[in-house]
């Protein structure tokens, strides 16, 4: 998962795991659960008047796909990083870590995809792997 945010607070991770339950058990498929979890991990970490985005990128036999986002913009985003082949979150999946970007314009770790990020608009990203197993 990756979160994208123009402001530079650092949002609470918490979440309220009856709520993930709750959205699973209402949910009709994986899609749709992917799509209120980051609608609602995005609302729970926007806060100070920070927007932040969420997006689930899913890695498969090496390709990475988006596969939900709370916002257009942060499936922009991935996909803008796909592309790149390297990024925040891709780098999370690979390494299985939390990777933090705070500030874009000064990362020099991807510099390919920080200026496309920053040319968007994007202060800092966070990803967050999740393995799922087989």
């Amino acid at each position: 998962m990756s979160a994208h945010t123009s402001g530079d607070a650092a949002p609470d991770l918490a979440i309220d795991l009856g709520q993930l339950h709750e959205l699973l058990l209402e949910s009709e498929d994986i899609s749709a659960f992917l799509t209120d979890f980051t609608a609602v991990m995005s609302r729970r970490l926007s806060a100070g008047g920070n927007e932040i985005w969420c997006a689930v990128n899913l890695l498969r036999q090496r390709k990475a796909a988006t596969v939900a986002s709370s916002d257009p913009r942060a499936k922009d985003l991935d996909e803008t990083q796909n592309r790149f082949l390297d990024g925040p979150c891709l780098t999370a999946m690979r390494e299985q870590r939390l990777i933090r970007a705070d500030d874009m314009s000064t990362d020099t770790r991807w510099p390919g995809y920080a200026a496309a990020a920053v040319e968007q608009g994007i202060g800092s990203i966070l990803g967050i792997p999740f393995d799922l197993g087989d």
